[in-house]
C-alpha cells in the first residue's frame, strides 16, 4: 500500500501531507510521512512549515546521501537542524541488513567520504559529521556484539562439560 502511495502525483501527496494529524509519531505514521515526502523538496517544506509535524521531519531524511537526499538534508539545516542530527536521521527507521556489519557500515563510511570530495554549501559539514557517526557506529556495534559473544564463551566455555542437548 506504501508504494502506491508514493506513485500518487506530488499535488495528492501534498493534500495528503496536509491532514496528518498532529499527534506524537508513532511507527506507522512515520513511514506513510517518508513515503508521502518520497524525494520531493517541495513536501518536506510542508513537514517543516508545520511545527506541529516536527517529529516527523527526521523521516525525510532517511537513507544514503545521494544528490535527492543532499537537497533535503540542506533545507534541514537550513531550518535549524545540526549536521550531526541530519546524518543521524539517515538510519531512523532502519530494521536491518544482510551480509557483514563491518562492510555494511564502511559503505556508509564511504558514502559520506564521497559527498566531502565535491564542493557545496553544506557538503564538507555532512561529510565530516557522516564519516565520524558511521564510522563509530559500525565499530561500536561490532565491539560490542563481539564483547557478548565472549561473555557468552566465558560462562560457558566449550569444553567437555558442554553438551548440546539431543532429541
Amino acid at each position: 500500500m506504501l508504494s502506491a502511495i508514493g506513485n500518487l502525483s506530488v499535488e495528492s501527496r501534498r493534500h495528503l501531507l496536509e491532514r496528518v494529524p498532529a499527534e506524537k509519531a508513532n511507527l506507522y505514521t512515520r513511514d506513510l510521512v517518508a513515503v508521502l515526502v518520497g524525494d520531493e523538496e517541495e513536501l518536506l517544506a510542508v513537514v517543516f512549515a508545520r511545527a506541529e509535524l516536527r517529529h516527523y521531519q527526521d523521516t525525510a531524511l532517511r537513507g544514503r546521501p545521494t544528490a535527492s537526499w543532499l537537497k533535503r538534508a540542506a533545507m534541514a539545516l537550513d531550518h535549524g537542524w545540526t549536521a550531526e542530527q541530519v546524518v543521524a536521521a539517515c538510519t531512523s527507521g532502519l530494521v536491518g541488513w544482510t551480509g557483514s556489519e563491518a562492510e555494511y557500515w564502511g559503505a556508509w563510511v564511504e558514502d559520506f567520504r564521497k559527498l566531502g570530495r565535491s564542493g557545496g554549501r553544506h557538503r564538507k559539514q555532512l561529510s565530516e559529521a557522516g564519516v565520524r557517526r558511521y564510522s563509530s557506529t559500525g565499530s561500536s556495534r561490532i565491539l560490542f556484539r563481539f564483547s557478548r559473544v565472549k561473555v557468552l564463551l566465558d560462562r560457558y566455555p566449550a569444553d567437555d562439560q558442554w553438551k548440546y542437548p539431543t532429541m
